[in-house]
């Protein structure tokens, strides 16, 4: 299954999340989206997740910003892990951190 596959299909099945929401989650994942959504889950690895979280801390955004989209890119992959594409997510180790303001 490609990540851009699994994500599609994310969005549609989100439980209880308003078209705002989804709004939210495509618009955070799009950019490693068009990095590396053409590649099967299985093949996204810790490695791409830490340089993709290093781009955006270099981009300084809020660190209530920056929970957001990890909490985007967790969510993802553990859908994934539930879907069965893989056995642990690749962004396992992203701690989500704070969503409260500086």
């Amino acid at each position: 299954m490609l990540l851009e596959d699994r994500f599609a299909e994310f969005l549609e099945i989100l439980p209880g999340q308003s078209e705002h929401n989804r709004r939210n989650y495509n618009q955070r994942l799009r950019g490693f989206l068009d990095k590396h959504g053409r590649r099967p889950v299985s093949a996204v690895t810790a490695a791409d997740i830490n340089a993709w979280h290093n781009a955006l801390a270099r981009r300084k955004l809020a660190p209530a910003t920056l929970a957001g989209y990890r909490q985007a890119l967790k969510a993802l992959f553990n859908h994934c892990v539930d879907m069965g594409d893989i056995a642990r997510s690749p962004a396992a180790h992203l701690a989500i951190g704070s969503f409260a303001t500086s």
